[in-house]
């Protein structure tokens, strides 16, 4: 009976840790694909308004110093 209980327990926990890894791979692997995409947007809205915006300041500081 102490037996059976105690196989029981392990196979509880067994099942609770792979239920936990499978959670765990599937958030690590969403948060990977989100930020790669977060990335790539974020990259190149960045790139935009920087270029865009190191134009304007570097005509800006061009003039101050003509």
């Amino acid at each position: 009976m102490i037996l059976g209980h105690k196989d029981r327990k392990k196979n509880e926990t067994a099942i609770h840790i792979t239920q936990k890894s499978i959670i765990w791979m599937l958030k690590g692997f969403l948060s990977v694909i989100f930020t790669f995409l977060t990335k790539l947007n974020w990259f190149n809205l960045f790139k935009k308004y920087y270029d865009k915006h190191l134009c304007a300041v570097k005509h800006k500081i061009l003039s101050m110093y003509e």
